[in-house]
């Protein structure tokens, strides 16, 4: 199997990825750290979503080294790790992607100490501050690089407001377990209806990614490819009530 420059990056990328989620869950010195989410980081390491998109980009980068692996040959499970990468990049790994980096790299010019206060430079080695919020757009521009249609909205979306509500309850129970933000610009925010709308606008700008990451995949390889029939058939149904109003 010769090792083509895709297949060298998604080995080398995932072996990065690895590297970063152990150190980002392995024990951490904090002797003498009194700032909050500099210990949050030991105490709630898995909660924050930073580490949730480079988990997500992992395990698209796990199903593409597997396809790289099989090559030409016959698999059975080949279809459905294909169909499981492109949802995991379209629904989770691109508007995640896009929304960590933008907004960490926003908060941290304007004042860093709203979301990576100066203590975890003592904790955590620099590169991992850039493996988590800089080179994951690599593996962003990588994978839309490659053929990857979109999967139907209905399945997409599913995944995504189910990854979406899954990580605000372990996002919430930080707070009510430890009675304190794991990122500081919550805690700047005031009383709890501006950090409540703080966090709806939040999950409303990574849905109106997927949808421009939907747009973008659609043009870029058209619409979903066979396999994925029972919601090609409810995208064609909402696709035809849309067009009989239009006439209306």
């Amino acid at each position: 199997m010769a090792w083509s420059r895709p297949r060298l990056f998604h080995a080398l990328a995932l072996l990065h990825h690895a590297v970063a989620i152990w150190w980002l869950v392995r024990p951490k010195d904090l002797a003498g750290v009194t700032e909050p989410t500099t210990l949050n980081l030991q105490r709630y390491p898995c909660r924050f979503f930073t580490g949730w998109n480079l988990v997500a980009q992992t395990s698209f980068l796990c199903a593409c080294v597997f396809e790289d692996l099989r090559g030409d040959r016959q698999s059975r499970l080949a279809p459905h790790v294909a169909r499981l990468a492109d949802l995991v990049f379209w629904a989770l790994v691109f508007p995640g992607t896009i929304f960590v980096g933008s907004v960490f790299w926003t908060l941290y010019t304007l004042d860093r100490e709203l979301v990576y206060p100066t203590p975890i430079d003592a904790v955590l080695p620099r590169w991992l501050n850039h493996a988590m919020h800089t080179d994951i757009a690599a593996v962003l521009a990588a994978g839309m690089c490659r053929p990857r249609a979109p999967p139907p909205r209905p399945l997409a979306l599913a995944a995504l407001l189910a990854y979406i509500a899954c990580y605000d309850c372990v996002f919430l129970h930080a707070y009510t377990d430890g009675n304190v933000w794991i990122y500081p610009v919550f805690a700047e925010l005031g009383p709890w209806p501006r950090q409540l709308g703080f966090l709806a606008l939040a999950n409303a700008a990574i849905l109106a990614l997927y949808f421009l990451g939907d747009s973008i995949g659609k043009k870029l390889w058209g619409a979903s490819p066979a396999g994925w029939k029972c919601f090609q058939k409810s995208d064609e149904k909402q696709n035809g009530l849309i067009e009989n109003h239009k006439v209306k």
